[in-house]
């Protein structure tokens, strides 16, 4: 069975991903991934912020020239006497023009040759539509470069009469981005590399705490109770989880050895309660054959009895032939004090068999309860199986609820902690069978108890029974002494025969009567044995119950193990 598990154990072990992959992944790709969004939303930012940059200083620059152009009230026709102010921003990439109909634009743009160029593309109705603001275009052409501008008109008493000019070359600005862009990549993949170096360590002080968790669970598992090195980390839940299986182990081990030795206890107890119930049944059996032996003195006493009835009788045929008859009576009167003797003896021997009857059956109290402080030991033990039943389930619990927040990771110790949880419920069922005998005992015991008493009043009863007889066969001994004297009087003494033979069989009727009664006592006295020794029969079969089941928990904790089992087993 353990093998089994261990396989089973195994083949569970290969399923799903490494924990350490699985770190790295959660680790670097939501980092991949934000540095990815971030560097592309930066780049595109950057990219809107520095062209609405340029064509704000496009739109400032263009204004500026408008506004020095009205001014100075420079014109379509004196504009080219201003180039000084036009090359005033050339340092900056910011070039300038001032353009109108039908004359060669005015700009600081030069062609290949250094010289100024002449034309400038502009859309009029584009600067008409547009007003005082002018209107801004991306890709102006010129001399087959391309420009940002941005054309704003110069007003002159209400009319166009030319247009100012702003632009920069948009390969500048695009050299510009893709200087940011590669300073945005050469960062993304320089925090992806560290975070990767970050992540690769931590996952794996992270992972190895993980293999050595569920080592020791691995552990727990195949029942290897053994103490380990406690063991830290620098993450709170790893740590607790830790401390909590090093706690569940240590647990663990007390329970088991607990229950080994509370298994140990039982199987002692049971083993004193069947010597105990081997040793009443051996006396409940003497006090069946002293009974039995009363039984046969009561039958003697009676026979005896009815002897004397029939010699009285004799005596009261004879009544005239007594004095021929008196030696006869006078050995007739030494055996009467013969069997008076006898019988004396008996009843001494019925008495001594009461009080063993008696001491049997305190014997058999004292062993009952006795019987009934080991079940309530049992009980105890089951308490403290019970407890840690809820205990182990509680762990069990956690553990389940640590491996939900594990994920797929803790699959493997979510069904470690079912497996617990499972044992858990076994043992508190065990337990629960445990208790069920051990109350079933308890009351089988106190009806013993009952019975118990009940034959210790019958006896005190039959002893009362006896000491009467006893009485009565000592007052039957004066009788008979006092008609040993008169037969030796009967010579002269013959007129008062007929009144001692009426005495004589009135005390002969009550010894009769006597014999009878205590004849139906032994009878009673003999049922309450049997029934004593039924009892007994009861509690030995119930030991022998609890000893199976105590063999069944010694064999439920042998699993488990406080030592590491040398290799190779």
């Amino acid at each position: 069975m353990k093998k089994t598990k261990v396989k089973k154990q195994k083949t569970l072990k290969k399923q799903g991903c490494s924990l350490f992959l699985l770190l790295m992944l959660l680790a670097l790709a939501p980092v991949v991934l934000a540095t990815v969004i971030l560097s592309t939303t930066s780049l595109r930012l950057t990219r809107t912020n520095l062209e609405g940059s340029v064509q704000t200083t496009l739109h400032v620059t263009a204004d500026n020239l408008a506004k020095y152009c009205k001014e100075n009230e420079i014109t379509a026709m004196n504009a080219s006497g201003y180039y000084e102010y036009l090359d005033s921003l050339k340092e900056e990439g910011l070039e300038m023009a001032i353009l109108a109909d039908g004359i060669p634009a005015t700009t600081s743009i030069k062609n290949e040759n250094d010289y100024r160029i002449r034309e400038i593309p502009m859309d009029q109705d584009l600067v008409s539509a547009g007003g005082t603001e002018g209107y801004y275009d991306k890709n102006v052409v010129i001399e087959g470069n391309i420009y940002y501008g941005y054309y704003i008109p110069i007003m002159n008493n209400g009319r166009i009469t030319a247009v100012a000019f702003a632009a920069e070359r948009k390969n500048e600005i695009t050299d510009a981005l893709w200087g940011i862009e590669v300073v945005f990549l050469v960062c993304a993949v320089g925090m992806v590399i560290l975070f990767g170096v970050i992540c690769f360590f931590l996952s794996r002080a992270l992972s190895g705490k993980m293999k050595e968790t569920g080592s020791r669970v691995d552990a727990l598992a195949e029942g290897d109770l053994s103490a380990r090195k406690e063991s830290d980390s620098i993450v709170r839940e790893i740590r607790n989880l830790l401390q909590n299986t090093s706690q569940m182990q240590r647990n663990l081990a007390q329970v088991i050895g607990g229950v080994q030795e509370v298994s140990g206890e039982l199987l002692n107890s049971v083993r004193q309660v069947a010597e105990g119930s081997n040793a009443t049944t051996e006396q409940a059996g003497q006090i069946s054959q002293a009974m039995e032996q009363l039984s046969s003195a009561a039958e003697e006493m009676a026979e005896n009895v009815q002897n004397i009835s029939d010699r009285m009788d004799e005596i009261g045929e004879a009544v005239n032939d007594i004095s021929v008859s008196a030696g006869q009576l006078q050995k007739d009167s030494e055996e009467i004090q013969d069997n008076s003797k006898k019988a004396g003896e008996g009843m001494e021997k019925i008495m001594t068999g009461s009080n063993r009857s008696v001491e049997s059956v305190n014997t058999i109290t004292a062993k009952i309860h006795e019987t009934n402080d080991y079940i309530e030991k049992i009980d105890e033990a089951v308490a403290l199986i019970f407890s840690i039943s809820g205990q182990t389930n509680l762990l069990s619990l956690n553990a389940s609820i640590e491996a939900a927040r594990a994920g797929e990771a803790g699959r493997g110790f979510a069904v470690v902690a079912e497996e617990i949880r499972k044992l858990s419920e076994q043992s508190a069922a065990g337990a629960e069978q445990i208790k069920n005998l051990a109350q079933g005992i308890m009351e089988k015991s106190g009806e013993t108890v009952e019975q118990a008493d009940v034959v210790k009043d019958i006896i005190r009863e039959e002893q009362d029974h006896i000491i009467a007889t006893r009485e009565q066969y000592q007052q039957l001994e004066q009788s008979i002494r006092h008609s040993a004297e008169e037969i030796r009087k009967i010579a002269g003494e013959t007129g008062r025969l007929s009144q001692q033979k009426e005495d004589i069989l009135g005390n002969i009727g009550s010894l009769s009567a006597i014999s009878e009664e205590n004849a139906a006592n032994n009878q009673q006295v003999n049922a309450n044995i049997e029934e004593i020794l039924t009892q007994i029969q009861t509690v030995g079969a119930n030991c022998d119950k609890m000893k199976q089941i105590s063999g069944e928990l010694e064999s439920s904790v042998a699993y488990f193990h406080t030592e590491k089992e040398p290799a190779g087993k």
